[in-house]
């Protein structure tokens, strides 16, 4: 039985100056138990997003100036 699952997808967006290209990843955790649910499932997702966060910045740091935008 699969008590958890993990999704993700990365969309590249022409900047509209055309200055440049914006990176958006979008990533979800979902344990499907309540009680994991509770003990891991926001933990999870913060470490994956920080992680792929810091990844995309200095991978993407190579090619040009990375700004993040909230």
């Amino acid at each position: 039985m699969n008590t958890r699952a993990a999704t993700g997808s990365h969309t590249l967006t022409p900047v509209d100056d055309g200055a440049g290209t914006r990176l958006t990843f979008v990533e979800a955790y979902h344990a499907h138990s309540p009680l994991l649910r509770v003990l891991f499932e926001a933990r999870v997702h913060r470490f994956i997003s920080r992680h792929n966060a810091a990844i995309y910045a200095t991978v993407l740091g190579h090619l040009g100036p990375v700004r993040r935008e909230r």
